[in-house]
């Protein structure tokens, strides 16, 4: 039986992994290994809207779910709270909700503090992975925190 901060710890390690390479796929996706504006619609900040939108989410509710059945089938101890599903679904957007807003805010303020206007493909890359491996690791770890009190 694993307990419940090793099983924290390694949770969040593989979120951070998984929404990294995720953010990856999309930064090459959507910006095709090119240089990009950093303000304006479909621009480099903007982007960080549906990426901390989709990394939080994904990084609550898949956990989450994980966990669920990992405490149910005895692989971890200790118990849940507020394991009801109706427990799940708006404490699922509202982590969606702020991963978007504050990743987006951060990133607003670095790039207007820093008067930057176009963002090389690799520094672009690079802030992606970082963002999405950082956030993830954050709203997973948080996520069953909350949950495997």
């Amino acid at each position: 039986m694993t307990s419940v901060a090793a099983y924290i710890r390694r949770e969040t390690a593989i979120s951070a992994l998984i929404n990294a390479v995720i953010s990856a796929g999309f930064a090459i996706a959507v910006f095709r290994g090119e240089s990009a504006a950093v303000w304006g619609r479909g621009g480099f900040v903007a982007d960080f809207v549906p990426q901390g939108f989709m990394v939080a989410l994904m990084a609550f509710l898949v956990p989450t779910l994980l966990a669920r059945r990992a405490v149910s089938s005895g692989r971890v101890s200790g118990g849940l709270v507020g394991s009801g599903k109706g427990r799940l679904v708006l404490p699922a957007l509202l982590a969606a909700v702020t991963g978007a807003v504050i990743l987006t805010a951060v990133m607003a303020a670095l790039f207007a503090a820093l008067g930057i206007e176009t963002i090389p493909f690799v520094a672009l890359l690079s802030i992606k992975v970082a963002s999405g491996a950082i956030l993830g690791a954050l709203v997973t770890s948080a996520a069953l925190s909350r949950l495997l009190r």
